[in-house]
């Protein structure tokens, strides 16, 4: 490796970290901001409001995919982006964004009289506004994640949030808004979030359109093709639910979804980004590529199999002592979800590998026969019931997780056996905690404990079972491309953390992101 590449590589390593330090802070005081917050308008608004702005996301969550039409990704993934690719970018998306709304604003009472609820018509209306307001920092957030400047992305959307609903959200609903607390918070911090975006980047924005920006449009139809597949997994379940079951029970399936993904969504958007933005910059170099996935894969399984593990077997008791009495119906869906995330988390992983190498299509094509089979799938399940629906839901992501991380198996010249090595140890830590948390849960209920008495017994017991796996057998659950990432990034973390971890322990022959000859990695 020549000085220059290595300076460079030095250089693409230290900014990485930054960035994953700010995306996890950030995700970490956005997701406890949103979990405090989330916790007090449950229990004041309860089920049906949230049912009802569950339909506008189904809404407003395609719409924004097409607003930024794929363009998000097509500005990170080139190593050199011109000026006038940046205009005709922006150009698309505010049209995009203002059509949409335009669009959406018309057609919302057919919207709200296919889901059988007309009187949502009004809450569609007044959220469409979102996609000209939320396009406007499409181009801006795409160029800062560009920049690895995640710290100011961060502290935007953080910022962003809890005015909006600290502000409008919160006090509204006490005074009696109902929906329209949510409706006021959501389009003031897309408002918010978007002007200080644009602020912080302030990239041109004189209209530009033109056929010459074909290798933006080229990528860009890859991405919204893929995160169209994949938005209608995420969502056609939630959709039918909305259809067929009424907003009272899709508040509750809502918000038990909510309560599953929110930790790990905490966990892997922050890492995605960070992934994206750095497998772009070293796209030629698998084997480096292929560590760092084990080892991320390692230490993802370990965040989340005994965490989820916990989850599913105390659903109750989570649900009763953070939203009350009133949500304990959904303790059957929260469960299925737990099961799922696992999956979801980890298959999360494979996108960045496969979008920084540019290989988008083979995504796609593993997405379409998953799309495929959770239209079978759901279709099927709601007659049953809508706990039927939810355990169809992680039956479709474990397929997913199979069928794309299959798709990367090749581009990193990685072996299945290599994948399940890397998720052994949680596997087994997961069922220690799941096993100890379901003992603690139910001797507690025999015993007539609140449910917050036993929230916090299950933590504790759930925690002691994870620190002392690790701290015995920190290296065998690990395995040794997680113990190389961890050391490969401790000197660049803060001290107190490296003094309160055993996996933080600075490493003093690894200075840079490479793999090192002589070991069993070597090809």
């Amino acid at each position: 490796m020549s000085i220059g590449s290595a300076a460079e590589s030095r250089s693409l390593k230290q900014r990485a970290i930054a960035a994953l330090k700010w995306n996890y802070l950030g995700t970490m005081v956005r997701t406890s901001c949103g979990l405090l917050i989330g916790i007090v308008l449950a229990r004041v608004l309860g089920p049906t409001p949230f049912g009802e702005i569950a339909i506008a996301g189904l809404v407003i969550g395609l719409g924004n995919l097409m607003a930024d039409f794929g363009f998000g990704a097509a500005l990170i993934q080139p190593k050199e982006i011109s000026d006038e690719e940046i205009r005709f970018a922006f150009s698309v998306q505010v049209i995009l964004g203002a059509l949409l709304s335009f669009g959406g604003f018309c057609t919302s009472g057919l919207i709200a009289q296919a889901f059988h609820q007309p009187h949502v018509a009004p809450v569609l209306r007044v959220l469409m506004l979102t996609f000209v307001l939320q396009s406007i920092g499409l181009t801006a957030s795409s160029l800062l994640a560009r920049q690895l400047a995640f710290k100011t992305v961060q502290t935007i959307q953080v910022g962003s949030y809890i005015v909006g609903y600290l502000t409008l959200g919160i006090p509204m609903s006490y005074l009696g808004f109902g929906v329209w607390s949510l409706v006021a918070a959501q389009i003031m911090q897309t408002m918010l979030n978007a002007a200080l975006l644009y602020n912080a980047s302030r990239h041109p924005i004189a209209p530009l359109l033109s056929r010459r920006y074909g290798r933006l449009v080229g990528f860009s139809g890859k991405v919204i093709g893929s995160s169209l597949v994949n938005w209608t997994i995420f969502n056609l379940d939630t959709a039918i639910a909305g259809r067929c079951f009424g907003v009272f029970d899709l508040g509750l399936y809502n918000r038990a979804f909510f309560s599953a993904t929110m930790p790990v969504n905490g966990v892997v958007i922050g890492l995605q980004q960070v992934l994206f933005s750095g497998t772009a910059r070293v796209q030629n170099e698998p084997e480096k590529l292929k560590r760092v996935y084990l080892g991320a894969l390692a230490i993802m399984s370990l965040l989340t199999v005994p965490m989820f593990s916990a989850i599913a077997v105390s659903p109750t008791t989570i649900l009763t002592a953070l939203y009350g009495r009133q949500w304990t119906s959904a303790a059957p869906f929260l469960s299925a979800f737990a099961v799922a995330m696992p999956a979801y988390a980890t298959l999360a992983l494979a996108g960045p590998f496969l979008w920084g190498a540019g290989r988008v299509g083979s995504e796609l094509r593993a997405e379409l026969v998953v799309l495929i089979a959770a239209i079978g799938a759901f279709t099927t399940a709601y007659r049953i019931s809508l706990q039927a629906l939810a355990w169809s839901v992680a039956a479709i992501y474990f397929l997913r997780f199979v069928l794309v991380t299959r798709a990367l198996l090749g581009v990193l010249f990685i072996s299945w056996s290599e994948i399940l090595k890397a998720m052994r140890g949680s596997a087994v830590l997961g069922l220690f905690t799941g096993v100890g948390t379901l003992l603690v849960d139910r001797s507690l209920q025999r015993l007539a404990a609140g449910a917050v008495s036993r929230l916090c017994a299950d933590i504790l017991m759930g925690g002691t079972i994870v620190v002392i796996g690790l701290a015995v057998q920190r290296r065998a659950l690990l395995g040794d491309d997680a113990e190389w990432l961890l050391k490969n990034f401790s000197g660049n973390l803060p001290a107190f953390l490296r003094w309160f971890s055993p996996f933080f322990r600075p490493a003093a022959v690894v200075t840079e992101l490479s793999v090192p000859t002589g070991d069993s990695h070597d090809r």
